[in-house]
């Protein structure tokens, strides 16, 4: 989604002055979409932020449980007395 609103440009939506029937109105539509899309930029850079630090958070949760799961499988091995992978 946040490729999506990247690839974009607010200003593309103002089309040209002829459109408008008044240079004015145009010129002050123009300047609204360039302040938009200042804005749009800082969302899509913080999005893209977000989603990599969400990516690498969620990535040492897995590390920590595999760490975790090798820990409690050894320790289940000596009580029982049996090592994974032997018969």
């Amino acid at each position: 989604m946040v490729q999506d609103a990247d690839g974009n440009k607010v200003a593309d939506l103002c089309g040209n002055s002829g459109e408008y029937g008044h240079e004015g109105l145009f010129s002050a539509f123009e300047e609204f979409c360039s302040a938009v899309q200042i804005g749009v930029d800082v969302l899509v850079g913080n999005a893209e932020s977000t989603g990599n630090s969400l990516a690498e958070a969620a990535q040492n949760y897995v590390d920590s449980d595999d760490k975790a799961n090798g820990e409690l499988l050894g320790l289940a091995d000596g009580v029982s007395g049996h090592e994974r992978g032997s018969n």
